[in-house]
């Protein structure tokens, strides 16, 4: 897991590395099947050895856990996948409570400023074909459909046999 030296803080959230400590936190995000249906590499329901396997996978990106200003507990998470020297792989997790408040559009839109832009030339980020909040999400944030595809491994949920994939290229 690579991680950063400080916290990055917005106005309502605190940006910062995610730890073993977290991973009932994350249980607890995964575990809802709202959640679950729109991502398409999470198994359900999610438990907390799915919890300790996904930390070992997330060793190999960049990761941040965000969470409430004031509060330790995550209530979402951020990951950036290098897929090669000129562009990076976005992908996000909210806790349901949390959806509609505009509060992952706040940390992406930070991390891409912080952690990405920079060094990055193309952003990529995948939504399941019905996760249309999502959609949205990286529509405000800039990003550009691409396309629908349909996934060529099996997952869990059938509502992810689609993506519609995304880009953001960033402006130098």
């Amino acid at each position: 897991m690579r991680f950063f030296s400080k916290n990055i803080d917005t106005e309502r959230l605190k940006i910062r590395p995610i730890h073993v400590r977290d991973i009932p936190s994350l249980v607890e995000i995964f575990k809802s099947k709202d959640v679950a249906e729109h991502l398409h590499t999470i198994t359900y329901p999610f438990t907390h050895q799915d919890g300790r396997e996904l930390l070992e996978l997330m060793k190999k990106d960049m990761c941040f856990g965000v969470s409430l200003k004031n509060k330790s507990e995550l209530i979402g998470a951020i990951w950036l996948r290098i897929l090669n020297t000129e562009q990076k792989e976005i992908g996000y997790v909210l806790d349901r409570a949390f959806w509609g408040q505009g509060l992952i559009k706040e940390a992406i839109r930070e991390v891409i400023q912080s952690k990405v832009k920079k060094k990055t030339k193309t952003l990529i980020a995948t939504t399941t074909l019905s996760n249309e909040r999502s959609q949205q999400v990286l529509k405000d944030l800039g990003f550009e459909c691409l396309g629908v595809f349909e996934r060529d491994y099996k997952t869990a949920a059938e509502a992810s046999r689609y993506i519609t994939k995304w880009q953001l290229v960033m402006q130098k």
